[in-house]
């Protein structure tokens, strides 16, 4: 571990704020309070929390951005990764598809949660339940504690039943003050 990351993590174990989660990956803590906070903005530079429903707040030190997540849009980011893998987190994807045509895949679906589970039907035959699960499992942010991926969990995440938050409109008029403002002080 490099240095001054061990030095930053130390500091922040120090903070009152501060959190140890052991057991948990940092990932599912966001996605359970994310849900268990409906108002709060998940504060990332992960775009695996793109999972979570919600205001989203990307700190880039040039190009911070805040926006939305809608519903539909977390299960077509979950059923993108599913179909591609994420390298970053050296998760495999569906053989012969990488990022464009998974995202081709899911911008022609007409039914995501039917036709991803046909996709794996057919490219990896009677492993496909397996496969399923254990991507589902590797790439699923918990959204309460103890939540596991399974095909039951799979199901009830096309029931949009727990997002109908607006935030969007009541924050982008102070985003866009800000945007304004760092843009004048760089003139």
């Amino acid at each position: 571990q490099v240095s001054y990351m061990r030095e930053a993590k130390e500091f922040m174990y120090q903070l009152p704020e501060s959190v140890i989660a052991e057991g948990i990956e940092a990932d599912d803590l966001i996605g359970i309070w994310s849900n268990q906070m409906p108002h709060a903005t998940v504060v990332s530079l992960d775009k695996d929390l793109n999972q979570l429903p919600g205001v989203h707040y990307t700190p880039y030190y040039k190009d911070p951005h805040l926006y939305e997540v809608t519903h539909e849009q977390s299960l077509k980011f979950f059923c993108y990764q599913m179909v591609a893998g994420d390298s970053i987190d050296n998760i495999p994807g569906i053989p012969g598809f990488g990022p464009v045509k998974a995202k081709r895949f899911i911008a022609e679906s007409k039914d995501l949660k039917n036709d991803l589970i046909e996709l794996y039907k057919a490219k990896l035959s009677k492993d496909w339940k397996d496969y399923f699960l254990i991507n589902g499992k590797l790439l699923f942010i918990q959204r309460q504690p103890r939540d596991q991926f399974t095909f039951d969990r799979y199901e009830e995440l096309f029931v949009d039943n727990t997002y109908e938050r607006n935030q969007w409109k009541r924050y982008r008029h102070l985003f866009d003050e800000e945007q304004g403002n760092r843009s004048r002080s760089n003139d």
